[in-house]
């Protein structure tokens, strides 16, 4: 299976970041934050 993997440069120090690990960490924080608020 091939992927597709897009990345971007970051402006600041030039690194290239993959743009898939990035939504995907956000996604996973979201969920995260909105489990543990209904625990609560």
């Amino acid at each position: 299976m091939t992927t597709n993997e897009q990345k971007i440069k970051c402006p600041k120090c030039g690194e290239s970041i993959s743009i898939d690990a990035v939504l995907t960490h956000q996604i996973e924080e979201k969920i995260k934050k909105e489990l543990g608020e209904e625990n609560i």
